[in-house]
């Protein structure tokens, strides 16, 4: 899941928010990617896994990421009616309304 959160910080989170850097960014890569590729190296030079354990391994991200992480802890977290709504002045300090597409009441 490691290598996931490079894919995550690294592309998606720049992506959805249009910026170059995102909190999460500098573990993401400084610390998962390094791990991560350290891993996959020892485990196939050492012939401890199979091009089906490569499939399964990103089959199971991805499920992970779409329905546990965005529609179960996202979607159910989300709701424009909370009682602790950001507030103007902290959606413009960095021009969120516009990046977000969010609508100004």
């Amino acid at each position: 899941m490691g290598a996931t959160q490079v894919l995550l910080h690294g592309v998606a989170s720049n992506i959805l928010s249009r910026q170059w850097y995102n909190p999460g960014l500098a573990s993401a890569l400084f610390g998962h990617l390094p791990l991560a590729i350290l891993y996959i190296s020892y485990i196939h030079t050492n012939g401890l896994v199979s091009w089906l354990d490569y499939v399964i391994a990103i089959i199971y991200m991805v499920i992970m990421y779409v329905f546990i992480f965005r529609k179960l802890l996202i979607g159910s977290l989300a709701n424009e009616n909370s009682s602790y709504p950001f507030t103007e002045k902290e959606l413009a300090k960095y021009k969120r309304w516009d990046k977000f597409n969010i609508k100004r009441k």
